[in-house]
């Protein structure tokens, strides 16, 4: 892709979806020949014990609006659960960064996740192969032509264009990989969590509970 343009938090710009309840899960999405990756994930998916302790600590990085305004994040934290976008975790592994970019139009916000850190906690991905902007101005196309070099049959060049909106906020990731995509801790009063019961542990109205996507 193209540059991207950093843009300051502000709540009202974001592009989220209305709602992602019952969004497809990431396995169904993928081909078969990719899901033993997520079947046998400790031995294919997670980097080496010795690798993750022997990396370099990243501090991802963090919107400044969302890290010193407390009223602002959780007023997001409230927004991503209730559209069902976040789950909480009192286990978290890896604590990821967010940021926004501005769209392809600079009307609306999209957010991003840090997951450099996350990144580490896994082994480097297979290849995939991409059509980029130059190889889409190689395409050739092959007509009949007659002797002065004219098409003998019309030529008729069809070319669409397709967007899924805000398409990686609706995709469900395996319950066993949130953990390691989690935000900062909010209190259990404000994930809306008090007096619920979180992996196994009685929540109070303070109990610090983090945000997993």
């Amino acid at each position: 892709g193209g540059p991207v343009s950093l843009a300051s938090y502000q709540f009202e710009l974001l592009s989220l979806p209305a709602s992602v309840d019952g969004c497809p899960q990431l396995e169904t999405s993928l081909p078969s020949y990719a899901h033993d990756y997520l079947k046998e994930y400790h031995e294919r998916m997670l980097a080496p014990k010795d690798a993750v302790e022997g990396a370099p600590r990243i501090e991802p990085y963090l919107d400044p609006v969302l890290r010193f305004n407390q009223k602002a994040y959780r007023r997001l934290v409230r927004k991503l659960k209730d559209i069902g976008a976040i789950a909480f975790t009192v286990c978290p592994i890896v604590t990821v960064g967010l940021f926004c970019v501005w769209t392809d139009n600079k009307t609306r916000l999209r957010l991003i996740i840090d997951a450099r850190p996350a990144n580490q906690r896994f082994k480097a991905p297979p290849g995939v192969s991409l059509l980029t902007t130059e190889g889409l101005g190689r395409i050739e196309v092959d007509v009949p032509v007659d002797g002065d070099g004219f098409p003998t049959l019309p030529l008729e060049l069809c070319v669409g264009v397709a967007d899924v909106k805000d398409c990686f906020h609706r995709i469900a990731m395996p319950g066993w990989m949130r953990p390691y995509f989690c935000l900062a801790a909010v209190t259990a009063g404000a994930g809306g969590l008090d007096g619920c019961t979180l992996d196994g542990k009685l929540l109070s109205h303070d109990s610090p509970v983090w945000p997993c996507w």
